[in-house]
């Protein structure tokens, strides 16, 4: 929903972070799923489409792995602000 930073998310690297997708303006609604040790995370926007997701598996040891796996996902969205509206009234 909000305009992106310019550093993104530079401010996260020390954590081993790093920004795959990022989107700006956009209305999304997340599904969390957790079955057994997977977990699987799906963001939508607004009108269903499916923009994003990853799975999390928790192996026996308790190690971790992430798979963005092979689900068509949408292009990352930059759109701009929405532009003032001259007839509006100063807020």
């Amino acid at each position: 929903m909000y305009e992106l930073k310019p550093d993104g998310w530079d401010s996260y690297a020390d954590y081993g972070v790093t920004l795959q997708k990022a989107a700006e303006n956009t209305q999304f609604y997340q599904i969390i799923t957790v079955d057994g040790a997977r977990l699987t995370y799906e963001a939508y926007t607004a009108d269903d489409q499916l923009y994003d997701y990853f799975e999390m598996v928790k192996g026996g040891t308790g190690a971790k792995s992430v798979s963005a796996g092979t689900r068509q996902t949408l292009a990352p969205r930059r759109f701009s602000n929405t532009a003032d509206y001259g007839n509006a009234p100063p807020l």
